[in-house]
């Protein structure tokens, strides 16, 4: 995400932001460290946040990646980790989530179905032709995304917590 967010990279740069990366794996972690980038272990059923603490989360391709431990097999319910990702953001900030790498699998399914409203959240979902604009609108870095599209229905999911 560091990379292809132009907006994120220069408050970064300027000292504007803190990046967090977190994932459950320190070898993920490690491909992702730059300058100004704090890692943590951790997962999202359990983030290491107090309340209402977090500006603004970005999650790319999370959600298609996420399989039980013991079994492999995909969870079919992405609402748990919704809320515990609404419960760390601040009231007025928005959590991203962009699915276009991998092929969808329950969880990303899950993530169109969910009542938001019911969770204090407001969601707008940019798929088809608005996946490319929404893509402009935050000044992410379009050829690099292009090129990752593995999905036959990208799509960036903006949940704005009210």
């Amino acid at each position: 995400m560091y990379k292809a967010c132009a907006r994120v990279k220069k408050q970064l740069t300027n000292g504007e932001a803190e990046y967090l990366a977190l994932d459950c794996q320190l070898i993920q972690l490690q491909t992702v460290i730059r300058d100004h980038m704090q890692a943590i272990i951790g997962n999202l059923k359990q983030l290491p946040f107090a309340d209402g603490s977090i500006d603004e989360i970005w999650l790319f391709n999370v959600f298609s990646g996420i399989t039980n431990e013991k079994n492999g097999i995909w969870p079919s319910n992405p609402l748990p980790y919704i809320q515990e990702i609404a419960r760390t953001i601040k009231r007025g900030s928005h959590i991203i989530i962009g699915e276009y790498m991998t092929r969808t699998g329950p969880l990303t399914d899950g993530l169109k179905t969910i009542d938001y409203r019911s969770l204090g959240i407001l969601p707008t979902i940019f798929e088809g032709p608005n996946f490319s604009q929404f893509i402009k609108d935050q000044e992410l870095d379009h050829q690099a995304i292009q090129k990752q599209i593995r999905e036959d229905n990208p799509f960036f999911l903006d949940l704005h917590k009210t």
